[in-house]
């Protein structure tokens, strides 16, 4: 038998980790099997759950409530074969597992009764899988609306030059059928003549190159929020992906 241990806290600013006991995990190690744990009394949740041969676990499961957050799984691969078998869809080879519980998020209560957590398909029964939010069914559903309040034409100053751009400052609303006070937000959707350029991520094959920002929608009163708002994340991007000094490849040829 074998066991170890990690610190998982560390303090607000990043440094030195505090107490193991705030948020860590463990493992007890058996000859043929492996019990893991772990813990945090950081962050609120609600959720309690288990898991029936899931990510490579012969089961799994979890406990929170409040600020109390355990969450424990067993490796064992006899039984999570056997598992895999017994539950996979009669069309694969491999199964996905399932999971059965509960969890509350964004005022919806999230339920699981036999939830493949790697693939949903159309044909699956709803029951599987499904959400109870009691705002609609207290109020109904919201039911989105927007009207444009003013149009403006505006300038857009980047450092290799000003790009003309329409701004709409726009009202949306959100109306529960059953609750007689709206939801309402004034925002802008500031749309470029000429997308304004960007340099991809380049993580993948399909992202080394330019990118371009076609337009963008922002909590925004007036243009010139909406302008600043549009500048910023661009420059955001540009300083993220390709450094301060990054221009477009039309700029550098002279173009």
């Amino acid at each position: 038998m074998r066991f170890h241990s990690q610190n998982l806290s560390e303090n607000h600013d990043g440094s030195t980790p505090r107490s193991k006991f705030w948020n860590g995990r463990c493992w007890l190690h058996f000859e043929t099997f492996t019990i893991g744990l772990e813990w945090s009394f950081l962050v609120s949740r609600l959720s309690i759950g288990i898991g029936l041969a899931d990510y490579d676990h012969a089961l799994s499961g979890h406990f929170c409530i409040g600020r109390v957050n355990l969450y424990w799984h067993l490796e064992y691969f006899p039984l999570y074969r056997w598992l895999e078998h017994k539950i996979k869809r009669p069309d694969q080879k491999y199964g996905n597992g399932r999971t059965i519980g509960f969890y509350w998020l964004d005022g919806s209560l999230s339920i699981d009764l036999w939830h493949d957590p790697m693939e949903h398909r159309r044909a699956d029964p709803k029951w599987w899988h499904f959400y109870i939010t009691p705002r609609d069914i207290l109020f109904g559903r919201p039911v989105y609306s927007e009207r444009v309040l003013k149009t403006s034409r505006v300038e857009v100053p980047m450092p290799e030059a000003v790009y003309p751009a329409e701004v709409k400052i726009e009202e949306a609303t959100w109306k529960r059928p059953r609750w007689p006070w709206p939801l309402r937000r004034i925002r802008a959707k500031i749309t470029p003549d000429t997308p304004i350029p960007f340099p991809g991520k380049g993580e993948n094959s399909w992202d080394c190159g330019e990118d371009a920002t076609h337009s963008m929608t922002c909590n925004a009163t007036n243009e010139q929020e909406a302008v600043a708002k549009l500048v910023a994340s661009v420059l955001n991007d540009r300083y993220r992906h390709g450094g301060k000094n990054w221009r477009p490849a039309a700029v550098k040829h002279g173009r």
